[in-house]
C-alpha cells in the first residue's frame, strides 16, 4: 500500500453559545494538544496521519492526511469522525461544521448538540483533557465495520449519526433516546415523547402549520436528554 496526501478541509467551526472562560480554554487546550495526540492514528489495515496546528486559525482550517490503506478515502471519513468524538467528549461543541475532503464528496459533523448539552447540563459537564478521553475511547475497542455491540458504543453511534442528520426534530428524539437508553440516563419525559412520536397514529401537522409552542417543548427535553447523554459519557471517562 502507498501512502495517500488527501486534504480536508473543515468550515464552519465555532462555537454558537457563549459558555464563558471554561470552555474557551477547554477549547484552547484540546487544539494544542491534537496534534500529538491524534498526529497519527492506526486502524487494522491502516495508519492515517495528520498535520495539526498547534492553534486553530479561524472558522476554516486544512488538514493535510497522510494515509496508508487500501481505501484511504474511507478512513479519511473514519479518523474525521473519530476526532469529531474525541473532541467533543473532551470539550463538547469544540469541534464540526462541514468537511470536504480531496476526491470526495462534502458531510456535515455538527456540534452543536454538544455545545447545548454542556450549556444545558452547568456543572455536570466539564473539560476533559484529550490524552485522557482518547485513551479511554482507544480502550472500548469499537469496530466501526460492525453493528454496535456494546451500549456505549451504541450511544456514540447514535451521537454520530445525529451529527449528521440535519435538523430533524422526531429523529432527533428517538437517536437520543436511544442513546439514553443504552447509558440508562432514566430520562423518563424523553422516553415517553419518543414512544408518542413513533406511534402509528401519532398526530402529524402540515409544515405550514406554526407549532411553536410545541417545538420548544421538545427542544427543551431533547437538550436536557442531550445534557444527561454527554454527562454520562464524561463520568464514564473519568471513573
Amino acid at each position: 500500500m502507498n501512502e495517500v496526501l488527501l486534504d480536508a478541509e473543515i468550515g464552519g467551526i465555532g462555537r454558537a453559545v457563549e459558555l464563558g472562560a471554561a470552555a474557551e480554554e477547554g477549547d484552547r487546550q484540546v487544539w494544542s494538544s491534537a496534534g500529538e495526540v491524534l498526529g497519527e492514528r492506526t486502524y487494522r489495515d491502516a495508519r492515517v496521519r495528520a498535520e495539526w496546528a498547534a492553534v486553530r486559525q479561524g472558522d476554516t482550517i486544512r488538514l493535510p492526511l497522510r494515509i496508508v490503506a487500501n481505501d484511504p478515502l474511507w478512513y479519511a471519513e473514519l479518523y474525521l469522525h473519530d476526532v469529531f468524538l474525541l473532541f467533543n467528549l473532551a470539550a463538547p461543541g469544540s469541534f464540526g461544521g462541514t468537511i470536504s475532503i480531496t476526491g470526495g464528496g462534502d458531510f456535515v459533523l455538527d456540534q452543536r448538540l454538544f455545545e447545548y448539552a454542556w450549556a444545558t447540563a452547568g456543572s455536570r459537564i466539564d473539560f476533559i483533557p484529550l490524552p485522557r478521553v482518547v485513551a479511554w475511547y482507544d480502550g472500548l475497542r469499537i469496530d466501526p465495520t460492525r453493528a454496535a455491540g456494546t451500549p456505549i458504543a451504541r450511544a456514540l453511534f447514535h451521537l454520530l449519526h445525529l451529527a449528521r442528520s440535519g435538523e430533524d426534530e422526531v429523529l432527533r428524539i428517538v437517536r437520543l433516546a436511544q442513546a439514553a437508553e443504552a447509558l440508562r440516563t432514566g430520562e423518563q419525559m424523553l422516553f415517553e415523547l419518543r414512544n408518542a412520536v413513533v406511534r402509528p397514529d401519532a398526530p402529524v401537522s402540515h409544515p405550514a402549520v406554526d407549532e411553536d409552542e410545541r417545538t420548544l417543548q421538545r427542544i427543551d427535553i431533547a437538550d436536557g436528554a442531550a445534557a444527561a447523554v454527554v454527562a454520562a459519557l464524561q463520568r464514564l471517562i473519568r471513573s
